[in-house]
């Protein structure tokens, strides 16, 4: 059977970040959407049982629409039961491993808290449930793995992005994607300057060292900003105090990502929060002006402009160095090496034809690769499967139409060594 899904007990949607991995949930007054780790794609595609079932579906943030993704969802429970007991399950236990999911389905309050997308993962034991700026198409797999395939936008290089806009009366955090941007919010971060005592631990806590990043342990318990003859005078001593307590608060939900932050903001926030930043993928761009002016669409159109050729850059850069090192063991365009390489994590960067699948198990102990023409049992999306074990290790996966692939390969791959 290999490794089984552990046994997770049911959360409810309020439910933090844990130790585990697992996404943890970010709730606002408008908006639930979960944050899904490097981690927890590990952990979804490592877990193996023979009943391990997934199911996306399309969702809708308000409007008569959101009815329909209940029924949808609930259509596609009936299918996961038929299929479950068409692989040899009794209809009582098939029951039993789709409660949960069932149990979602009819909580009304459940579906007015939505981003594009929703993504479930049941098992025996096991239930998982995403909610994610990703616009999915209906799908349902029974198999002895989950199918993460769809998640993949959001780790691939270009496939996401966080926007920090915030101004003295407010501070909103999105996560997004070319095509969307989502709300999220977090705990231990003040959502206006005016809410920023709250997260004070002393009166002087304003009264830090003028430098960026952290006031250190010694200097909080003193609390003393030097704000005459600091440096600084009381106005700004306050804003890089609100810019450091938000950025304490990213901290914690972006410490192990790699996805480039863009800021929106006024030109002397902007440039405060520049110097309390401890974000290593914060982009040199921002969107100038008082963001409280501008309404979601118009942010998304905002940060994609600055993020677009950043994005662009990386990916070109990634095809040049691939281009440059032709012909050398530093890059590869076959199947079976690149697969071998990013199992053991020497890929770099990688990039890959969009919507095109290749069929196939390969054997990684032992370097072997079975491929068919089409999908068989127990195949796998091998593309799929390099591009997650690229990001497991720390690597760049890039999309590309198949027509402008190099050679018209189907991967072209960069090695560390």
């Amino acid at each position: 059977m290999g490794r089984s899904c552990p046994q997770t007990p049911l959360h409810r949607h309020q439910r933090k970040a844990t130790p585990s991995g697992l996404p943890g949930v970010i709730r606002s007054e408008y908006l639930v959407m979960d944050i899904v780790t490097r981690e927890h794609l590990e952990f979804l595609s490592v877990a193996r049982n023979h009943f391990c079932v997934s199911i996306f579906l399309p969702t809708h943030r308000a409007g008569k629409e959101i009815q329909q993704d209940s029924v949808r969802l609930k259509n596609l429970l009936r299918e996961a039961e038929a299929e479950l007991m068409r692989n040899g399950i009794r209809k009582l236990k098939a029951g039993e491993l789709l409660a949960p999911a069932q149990q979602l389905q009819a909580r009304a309050g459940f579906w007015r808290y939505q981003s594009d997308g929703l993504a479930l993962f049941l098992a025996p034991g096991f239930f998982q449930y995403l909610r994610l700026p990703l616009n999915f198409h209906e799908f349902l797999s029974v198999e002895e793995r989950f199918q993460i395939q769809p998640l993949l936008p959001l780790f691939t290089a270009g496939g996401r992005f966080y926007l920090l806009a915030f101004s003295k009366k407010q501070v909103r955090v999105f996560e997004g994607s070319d095509y969307s941007l989502s709300t999220i919010e977090l705990d231990g971060i003040p959502r206006s300057m005016r809410e920023m005592m709250k997260y004070e631990v002393h009166e002087g806590l304003y009264n830090v060292h003028s430098g960026g990043g952290y006031p250190s342990a010694k200097k909080k318990e003193v609390g003393v900003f030097h704000g005459q003859g600091g440096g600084l005078d009381d106005s700004e001593a306050k804003l890089l105090n609100y810019c450091q307590l938000i950025d304490r608060g990213l901290h914690r939900l972006l410490r192990s990502e790699t996805a480039p932050l863009v800021i929106a903001a006024v030109q002397e926030a902007a440039s405060v929060y520049r110097r309390a930043n401890t974000y290593n993928h914060l982009i040199p761009g921002v969107i100038e002006g008082n963001p409280d002016l501008l309404r979601e669409l118009e942010l998304h159109r905002a940060a994609w402009n600055v993020l677009r050729p950043h994005f662009e850059q990386a990916r070109n850069q990634a095809l040049a160095s691939y281009n440059e090192l032709a012909g050398s063991p530093r890059v590869s365009n076959l199947l079976k090496e690149t697969l071998l390489a990013a199992h053991q994590g020497r890929i770099l960067s990688v990039i890959l034809p969009l919507n095109v699948q290749r069929w196939g198990r390969y054997n990684f102990e032992q370097d072997e690769l079975i491929g068919h023409d089409e999908r068989q049992p127990g195949d796998e999306d091998l593309l799929n499967l390099i591009a997650i074990q690229t990001i497991l290790h720390d690597g760049a996966v890039y999309a590309m139409a198949p027509e402008e692939m190099p050679e018209y390969s189907v991967a072209a791959a960069v090695f560390r060594y």
